[in-house]
Formats: structure tokens, C-alpha cells, sequence
């Protein structure tokens, strides 16, 4: 395993673990995007602060999995750093 194989590796991780927080937020947006539009309101804090709590809600609910997947990656990057090393 190379450097360049362990980055793309890092690379896929983050968007696995950033995905969820971006669905929530996009779906969230839609939705409020579609109220303003039929209600005609344009209110900054209308759309950003029920983004803000589906985005934690997002990470709320997939913490024990993030944190799973962080630590078997950081696992599998140490054991080749010393495989590597021999």
C-alpha cells in the first residue's frame, strides 16, 4: 500500500462520512426553498437555522458509525506505516 492508495482511501472516507450531513442539508433546503416559494417569504434565518439542526441531527444520529469507520482506518493506516517500517 502506497501513499497515493492510503489518500484516496482518506479521501473516500470523508465523503462517506460527510455524506449524510449533505443529504440532510440538501433535503432540508428543497424543502424550505419550495415553502418559500409557494408563501413568498425570504428570510435569511428561515432557511439556515432548520439547515443547521438537520446537519446536527445528521451527525448526532451517525456518530457511533463515524467514529467506527475513523478508528478502523486510523488502524489500517498504522499497520501499514509499520509494514512499511520493517
Amino acid at each position: 500500500m502506497d501513499l497515493a492508495s492510503i489518500a484516496a482511501a482518506a479521501l473516500r472516507l470523508a465523503l462517506t462520512l460527510l455524506l449524510p450531513a449533505l443529504l440532510a442539508s440538501l433535503v432540508v433546503s428543497l424543502a424550505l426553498a419550495a415553502f418559500e416559494l409557494m408563501t413568498q417569504g425570504q428570510d435569511a434565518q428561515l432557511s439556515f437555522v432548520p439547515r443547521l439542526f438537520a446537519v446536527a441531527l445528521a451527525l448526532f444520529l451517525g456518530h457511533e458509525l463515524m467514529s467506527a469507520e475513523l478508528v478502523a482506518f486510523t488502524g489500517d493506516v498504522f499497520r501499514t506505516i509499520a509494514l512499511v517500517a520493517r
